[in-house]
């Protein structure tokens, strides 16, 4: 889910990119759009088609890489734009990239984690164990 830019509440990548467009086309026509403008006659036609469009977009591609090709490049203010595509298979290409990235780095974090050392007083409890010899030797180093 997505966070409405208009409304603040959340949405689906296609209502974003819907959202994002119109907006700017307004903004070219040098047009403030209202809140919530889906909701205006005048808007809702345009609204509905937007999203059909967005639709076919996400079929093809993810939502974040459309999206953030969108906020990458604020002169895109139609979804059948001819740059559109190839801009959004370089942010595919960058969000993958970044993923390994954070991949790798949660790997190695893992790998050099060790368990802590138990100090202080043992409870009554961990006396018992000792005891019953069920203690792990993850805890005895």
């Amino acid at each position: 889910m997505y966070k409405s830019h208009s409304s603040g509440e959340e949405c689906t990548a296609a209502q974003l990119i819907a959202e994002i467009l119109i907006t700017r086309q307004e903004q070219k026509k040098k047009n403030i759009v209202p809140h919530k403008f889906w909701n205006l006659p005048k808007y809702k036609k345009r609204y509905i088609f937007t999203i059909i469009q967005a639709n076919g977009l996400l079929k093809l591609y993810s939502g974040d890489a459309i999206i953030a090709a969108l906020m990458a490049n604020n002169w895109i203010a139609w979804a059948n734009a001819n740059a559109l595509p190839q801009m959004i298979k370089k942010e595919e290409a960058r969000i993958a990239k970044l993923k390994i990235d954070l991949e790798s780095v949660t790997e190695t974090v893992h790998k050099e984690t060790k368990p802590m050392k138990v100090y202080g007083k043992q409870s009554m409890l961990s006396k018992l164990r000792d005891l019953d010899g069920k203690r792990e030797k993850s805890e005895e180093d």
